[in-house]
């Protein structure tokens, strides 16, 4: 395959406008700077917003899916530590999108490359690593720690890591731990104004990360649905507060406009998701770059492997 650089882009052979891979640079908090933050991270979401729409498409455009991986692996983009949190922060979504565009180009009798395959396990190695590090330095898990854990245990639909598996597993243990009694989370309390839109990230990664342990054949047991069953009943209960409180924060909590964004709560279970929209929730379409395209396609493929179990 041959590559020609133009600008900011890359042009195959087969006509497909990759975005190229970016220089690594420290990406910037969107709580320091909306404005840098969007110019940091836009080469990122350039290249996931094409290639997830490639990805759903037709074998000409999954061609292309598979060309652009091709270059970004190439280019060993990403494989070196971000040079600040919130690029290994944004890492968590990029590798678990590079993971789920795999399968579903592995679903499709579309196979990639030895090389993609070794890029993307490496860049979830890497973001898991500097996360199991950090959570040496924490008081408790909080939605970023039970992200890292989804990243980790999404590559395992592509192929078998052990250690991959085995952080997975810790994650989803910490996770279900760290939901109290009254099914709030200790760490996302810190969060202020922000607690309950964070705590909802939580439940939704936890989901997720529930669905892909599925897909590996590992159950989920009274205990484990109970505490969940506990988180739901708090984010219910503060979402329909009037305020919107969450329990013990004397904060008034920002409206959950992010929620579809940030989280893409496609298992949530479908009462409790309407009653969240009843409360205001929003959730939009069904499209997501950071999570590999299409959710719905995805949630198929994860529930086709729950079946073959």
């Amino acid at each position: 395959m041959i590559f020609i650089i133009i600008g900011s882009m890359i042009m195959s052979q087969s006509q497909c406008t990759i975005p190229a891979p970016p220089p690594e640079v420290a990406i910037v908090s969107p709580y320091k700077s909306a404005e840098a933050y969007a110019d940091t991270t836009r080469p990122y979401r350039s290249f996931y917003s094409q290639v997830a729409r490639w990805v759903d498409g037709s074998t000409a455009d999954q061609a292309c899916a598979i060309t652009a991986l091709e270059s970004w692996a190439k280019s060993g983009v990403m494989t070196a530590q971000a040079k600040s949190f919130e690029g290994e922060r944004q890492k968590i979504r990029y590798a678990t999108a590079a993971n789920i565009i795999i399968t579903k180009l592995a679903a499709s009798g579309k196979k990639v490359s030895p090389r993609v395959v070794a890029w993307a396990q490496h860049i979830t190695r890497e973001e898991t690593q500097y996360f199991l590090n950090r959570r040496g330095e924490v008081h408790g898990p909080d939605n970023l720690w039970v992200w890292s854990g989804v990243s980790a245990a999404s590559f395992q639909m592509i192929s078998q890591d052990p250690k991959l598996a085995a952080y997975s597993d810790r994650v989803w243990s910490d996770a279900i731990g760290g939901i109290l009694p009254d099914g709030r989370i200790k760490r996302e309390l810190q969060r202020a104004q922000r607690a309950l839109n964070y705590t909802t990230y939580y439940l939704a990664a936890l989901r997720w990360l529930e669905a892909f342990r599925s897909a590996q054949g590992k159950s989920t047991n009274a205990g484990e649905r109970a505490a969940i069953a506990r988180l739901e009943r708090q984010i219910l209960t503060s979402m329909c507060a009037n305020p919107r409180r969450m329990s013990g924060l004397p904060d008034i909590q920002n409206p959950p406009d992010h929620l579809d964004l940030e989280a893409k709560p496609v298992y949530f279970r479908a009462d409790f998701r309407d009653k969240l929209m009843r409360c205001g929730a929003v959730f939009k379409d069904s499209f997501a770059p950071l999570f590999g395209g299409d959710v719905t396609t995805t949630r198929r493929l994860i529930d086709a492997r729950i079946r073959s179990r």
